[in-house]
């Protein structure tokens, strides 16, 4: 078959229907090699599934929660990183099981998505002191906190 274009050129090209026959039977196929002898089939399968959890979790810790790339010289340094990493995965982790209890279908993207919109806003008043409020909670996040069992949203104490 060729096909023509305003541009000038040219395509030609062939379907070969039996190539596309023969392939057919591997459909739907997943092939794992490792050198792993103490897991049954299931259980490998299993993992290389989750290996996708794990990725997402980490796009979702360096996009979403703003964690990026950090250059570190001591090692104490790296250690701290490397645990606020680990705790990031934690929430994302744990966000994304409370969804899947609650039969909500939610990702742990957009519930930390709705939860940005809450802000602490400071209250500069006119004798010079300060107040400080939350930002309104609208009925979507109402609900996402009610997930979690948060009933009431304070102002955290501040010095």
């Amino acid at each position: 078959m060729t096909t023509k274009n305003s541009l000038g050129f040219s395509l030609k090209y062939e379907i070969k229907q039996d190539k596309i026959k023969a392939d057919e039977r591997l459909d739907g196929t997943v092939v794992i090699q490792t050198n792993e002898k103490k897991y049954e089939d299931e259980e490998l399968i299993k993992i290389y599934k989750n290996q996708n959890k794990v990725g997402n979790a980490f796009r979702i810790i360096k996009h979403d929660l703003n964690i990026r790339p950090m250059y570190h010289r001591k090692e104490e340094c790296v250690k701290g990183h490397v645990y606020v990493c680990v705790i990031a995965y934690f929430l994302v982790m744990a966000i994304e099981y409370l969804e899947q209890r609650e039969s909500y279908n939610n990702t742990a993207r957009v519930i930390l998505h709705y939860l940005r919109r809450i802000h602490l806003v400071d209250i500069n008043l006119p004798d010079g002191s300060k107040k400080y409020s939350l930002t309104k909670i609208d009925k979507e996040l109402k609900d996402i906190l009610q997930i979690y069992k948060i009933k009431k949203m304070k102002v955290p104490d501040l010095v």
